[in-house]
């Protein structure tokens, strides 16, 4: 007797979602650790030796009997996923007055099949004579709920059939709708997910497990309020509820109220140390406040939990890229890659840290290995383009552009830099089409108006170029380029008082924001000089405006 009700123990409380083949990670439970010396442990035990002596009505009573209450003990059926929820559901209807006699030996025969089984699945003659059944007693809402509960969820289209049909017989019932509302949610439904969630918390309004699922949908439905009174609504239901604190977090984080997540994320560790995602996201918002000493040790906390944590040493690599120590951030995304060879993006990321590394062959074996995997990826596309376009293969570099607006056509920064190749290259008409697709995609996008600018500037269209350049500082103040480009353009119409006026403006404007004046302002004007163009003009604004205030 003692090998069925060990394994049963393990089972029930820790091992549930395992019992039919399972390839979806919501099936996967909350571990529970069970009282050996309590009460309800001896109902059970007494239960499950009731139903393998063929005392199944007794047994099934006194089993019933103590899953009650532990749930009333520990209130863990709020946080019940589907098939610990359905399991102790499918008891306790066997143990109601409604079920038929029939449906009831159909019951036995699976809780003897789960109590000694020793591979944690359901044999395929059970599912037969269940199948069998089910089809000469369709409308039997106890055998149907059976048959989902064992059915392979690969098979979804003959699932969700079964799905509809129960629910049809009764809307209320508990666990189908917490199926039906799962496939909906991890399918990205999240609108037509929460219907599902409704009628639960009609009938269990204490089930915290939904108010948290449901929460999540209305955060990606972008209705914040609905979130955290939802999230708030699970923990206050289950105040050891880990997960929920990591959702109402991220939400907090996401509403921009970082110091009030970091104070979920430490309950959730506080609940449960041994999760590395809490740690992982406190993390995140140190490294956002630009606490990077805090931030790298939070990453490394994550790290002591689980050395092969892939998002801690992609988060520590990214924050060393964004320090410009690129030596460390390599480091850090060459272990991403040693932990998943086929992730591209530690190939992008790891190819841009050699880039500004100054190890550009490195960085292109890094793109080209990435495509491999990705063979459209349009930014890995535009980092060869931009490879070659350092090496000044403009041609090779345009090839690349072209690769990856044809993989994806809303690319906006491929046509900026596809521009910038044909103005090296002295095809201004075919730079400006570029620069004007990008400003169709993102009318808004302050590089492309700041290059068209220019170029129009190069086309000899003075006027367009301060339009489009003050375009480029309306939606991005920081575009100094664009002033000199206005200040140039202002100067080359005629107008000299009103460009020295403009240029003594924006030396002032960048000096104080602590940037120094970039050189190509300068070189702008020694062109017109070389060209013999407003040769004293020019050489006013270099010598009174340029050279005394450096």
């Amino acid at each position: 007797m003692k090998t069925y009700l060990t394994f049963f123990t393990c089972l029930f409380f820790i091992l549930i979602p395992h019992l039919v083949s399972a390839n979806i990670a919501w099936k996967d439970s909350i571990p529970m650790k069970v009282d050996e010396n309590s009460e309800y442990f001896t109902l059970i035990q007494k239960g499950i030796a009731g139903i393998m002596e063929n005392k199944a009505k007794d047994g099934i009573a006194l089993l019933n009997e103590g899953i009650e209450m532990k749930n009333k003990i520990d209130n863990k059926n709020r946080i019940f996923e589907y098939f610990e929820f359905e399991f102790s559901s499918l008891i306790a209807y066997m143990d109601s007055k409604n079920i038929k006699p029939d449906e009831f030996e159909i019951g036995v025969t699976f809780l003897k099949e789960v109590f000694m089984s020793d591979k944690q699945k359901i044999h395929p003659e059970f599912i037969t004579t269940l199948s069998a059944y089910v089809k000469k007693h369709p409308k039997s809402e106890f055998a149907l709920r059976m048959e989902i509960y064992c059915m392979d969820n690969e098979k979804l289209v003959l699932l969700d059939k079964r799905l509809t049909n129960l629910l049809k017989m009764n809307p209320s019932l508990i666990a189908p709708n917490l199926y039906e509302g799962k496939i909906q949610f991890y399918t990205q439904h999240f609108k037509e997910a929460i219907p599902f969630f409704n009628n639960i918390l009609k009938v269990f309004p204490e089930y915290a497990l939904v108010y948290r699922f449901r929460g999540i949908c209305f955060q990606n439905l972008n209705d914040s309020k609905s979130a955290l009174d939802d999230f708030n609504n699970a923990i206050r239901l289950y105040p050891a509820y880990n997960d929920a604190f990591n959702n109402r977090g991220l939400l907090k984080s996401q509403m921009n109220k970082k110091d009030e997540a970091i104070v979920d994320f430490r309950s959730a560790i506080n609940i449960n140390p041994n999760n590395e995602w809490p740690y992982n996201y406190i993390g995140m918002i140190y490294a956002y406040k630009n606490q990077t000493d805090s931030a790298l040790f939070y990453f490394q906390e994550a790290l002591d939990v689980n050395p092969n944590f892939e998002q801690a040493y992609e988060n520590m690599g990214s924050l060393y890229y964004s320090k410009q120590d690129y030596g460390e951030a390599i480091h850090y995304f060459t272990k991403c890659i040693g932990l998943n060879a086929e992730n591209t993006t530690y190939y992008s990321d790891r190819g841009d840290a050699y880039y500004f590394d100054d190890k550009k062959e490195q960085a292109l074996a890094d793109y080209q290995k990435g495509l491999e995997i990705d063979k459209k990826n349009p930014y890995l596309l535009m980092r060869i383009g931009e490879y070659y376009e350092f090496q000044k293969e403009y041609e090779k570099a345009i090839e690349y552009y072209d690769k990856s607006v044809s993989s994806q056509p809303n690319f906006k920064f491929a046509y900026v830099d596809m521009g910038l190749c044909y103005n090296f290259m002295k095809k201004n008409n075919e730079a400006k089409d570029a620069l004007l697709k990008a400003i169709k995609i993102d009318s808004t996008y302050s590089i492309a108006l700041g290059n068209l600018g220019w170029i129009y500037y190069c086309l000899g269209d003075f006027n367009k170029c301060i339009l489009y350049s003050g375009r480029a500082i309306h939606y991005r103040a920081d575009s100094y380029y664009a002033m000199f480009n206005i200040a140039l353009a202002t100067l080359r119409l005629g107008k000299f008082e009103e460009s020295k006026l403009l240029y003594k403006q924006y030396v002032d404007i960048v000096r104080k924001s602590g940037e120094k004046v970039s050189e190509g302002a300068k070189d702008d004007l020694n062109d017109l000089i070389k060209q013999n163009i407003m040769v004293d003009q020019a050489g006013y604004i270099l010598k009174n405006i340029f050279e005394k205030n450096e």
